[in-house]
């Protein structure tokens, strides 16, 4: 049987978990190793978002060569302080990014990991296959949908959307839990996180309120008393 060079195999495993996820989480999952699908995954999230990049900074070179002039004209009609030097120093730090997104992006997966397996204690019973490796496998294949952000437009939403579903249809084969269930365990955190969130904006707006009609009285205090 002929090897596949690993760009080959690269591009079956990411063709395998788009068009068949549950196929390949039930079936080809633990055959790969943890660090072959951590790689998979920032691999794809990084070159995916690296395209992007390049696509993103040519299609506006190709703009601003063919709208040099109208541009120009405006800039200087509206007085505005952009200059050379502020557009490079963007193309810098975009650039220092995709440097160290793979970084960030493992440390997200690290602590993402934690949170699904302290849910997937709560909500499977049968935990034979409930492990820290596995939950970290299980987020890094989902990144493959990342090369969905290279769609116009929607390309972003499309590729979040991706990445939960293809959450939900991993826990779901390699756990051996209902779709509902993998769902509630994918999608509880989040809620979460949302009421939290929600409830500090709120506890946030109500100090704020607070503060602000001490100072209305102190300023209603002090004008009387002139």
């Amino acid at each position: 049987m002929e090897s596949l060079s690993p760009f080959s195999s690269y591009f079956r495993i990411c063709r395998k978990i788009l068009l068949d996820p549950g196929y390949f989480f039930r079936e080809e999952f633990h055959r790969l190793k943890l660090s072959s699908a951590l790689a998979l995954g920032l691999a794809s999230a990084w070159i995916s978002m690296v395209v992007l990049f390049f696509f993103s900074t040519l299609s506006s070179l190709a703009i601003e060569r063919i709208f040099r002039g109208w541009v120009e004209d405006f800039m200087e009609f509206a007085d505005f302080g952009t200059t050379a030097s502020e557009a490079a120093r963007a193309f810098l730090v975009q650039a220092g990014f995709l440097v160290v997104y793979p970084f960030f992006l493992l440390w997200y997966l690290s602590g993402f990991a934690a949170v699904l397996l302290l849910f997937s204690k709560v909500f499977i019973q049968d935990q034979s296959q409930l492990s820290y490796q596995n939950c970290l496998k299980i987020l890094g294949l989902s990144l493959c949908s990342s090369w969905f952000v290279l769609i116009p437009i929607f390309g972003e939403l499309i590729a979040f959307v991706a990445f939960l579903i293809l959450l939900v249809v991993g826990i779901r084969e390699v756990f051996w839990v209902s779709t509902q269930r993998a769902a509630l365990i994918v999608f509880a955190p989040q809620a979460l996180f949302a009421v939290f969130f929600l409830l500090l904006l709120g506890l946030m707006a109500v100090l704020s309120l607070i503060w602000i009609n001490g100072i209305l009285m102190q300023s209603g205090m002090f004008s009387r008393g002139f």
